[in-house]
């Protein structure tokens, strides 16, 4: 062998044009999305009344739910893994929350290509969808009266 071959070549460096000031402002970013969704997994103190407010009686009512929804729920928890509709809510909330702070925190100089609005849309139509779903399902829950139903 020659000596030449023997030799250890430095890798090359990837000829990227990303200035250090652009992948700064992308680390930033990052960092205040993975802020964000810590944040949103951390249980919400909001949820709990304050001592002062009167709680107002709980109320009992009693719906009649076509069989054909009762399926479509199963379903839908299933596909969206969830436990119940309120996971599947929550999970379109976050959705749309993670996608709003996005588009918050584009420059307003910042040139936004067509395709990374077309992806940006792409993302949009998941929560999109599983709303369109459960309001579909709501809209088949009919009121009953509890002296025409002993279920109740």
């Amino acid at each position: 062998m020659s000596q030449k071959s023997k030799k250890a070549h430095p890798p090359t460096q990837p000829d990227t044009n990303i200035s250090p000031e652009t992948i700064n402002d992308f680390t930033e970013k990052l960092q205040e999305l993975t802020e964000a969704v810590l944040a949103l997994s951390q249980p919400s103190s909001t949820t709990e009344e304050p001592p002062h407010k009167k709680k107002e009686p709980d109320q009992i009512r009693c719906y009649r739910v076509p069989g054909r929804v009762v399926r479509e729920e199963q379903e839908s928890l299933i596909e969206y893994k969830a436990d119940n509709l309120l996971d599947i809510l929550q999970k379109a909330h976050n959705e749309f929350f993670i996608i709003s702070y996005l588009l918050r925190n584009f420059n307003e100089c910042e040139d936004v290509a067509g395709e990374i609005m077309y992806q940006i849309g792409e993302h949009m139509a998941h929560p999109i969808d599983m709303l369109s779903r459960l309001c579909g399902m709501f809209v088949d829950y009919h009121p009953q009266s509890f002296e025409s139903n002993s279920d109740c």
